[in-house]
Formats: C-alpha cells, structure tokens, sequence
C-alpha cells in the first residue's frame, strides 16, 4: 500500500491536467478513437469521424475525472487511517 500511496503523491502533484491528458487523452481517449477508426472504415462519412473523436474526448474526461475522484477519496482514507 506505501508504493501506491507514493505513486499517486507523485501523480497528485502533478495535478490534474497533466492526469488528463496523459491518462485520460493518451491512453483512455486516444487508443479508443484508434480503435473505433478500424473498426468503422468502411463508414468514413465526416459525421461519423467527428462522432467518433467528441466520444473519445468526452470518454477521456468521464474516465479521468472518476480516476481521479477515487484515488483521491481513497488516499484520503488511507491518510486518515494512518494518523490515527
């Protein structure tokens, strides 16, 4: 539990844009929008690629702000725990 606790200090200071963009955008948004892209090739139409890229944003900012939100909640409680 110390290596995680250390691991989201360092994340934490970081701050939350640097959270979003590196793990929601680069590793949530962007491989889901690669994917999507391959799997709808034959439908290229301008609607569909536009649909495709605003899903994967809005998907990268749902998943890295409930990331966000429990792992502070839970260093929150572990902090708790450890002082008293």
């Amino acid at each position: 539990m110390k290596i995680i606790k250390e691991n989201w200090e360092s994340t934490r200071k970081k701050g939350f844009f640097h959270f979003f963009i590196f793990r929601g955008i680069l590793l949530f948004g962007l491989p889901f929008v690669l994917l999507q892209f391959l799997l709808k090739w034959n439908n290229g139409s301008a609607l569909s690629i536009v649909s495709v890229i605003l899903s994967g944003f809005f998907g990268a900012i749902i998943y890295s702000g409930s990331m966000w939100y429990f792992a502070e909640r839970n260093y929150k409680k572990t902090n708790f725990k450890d002082k008293v």
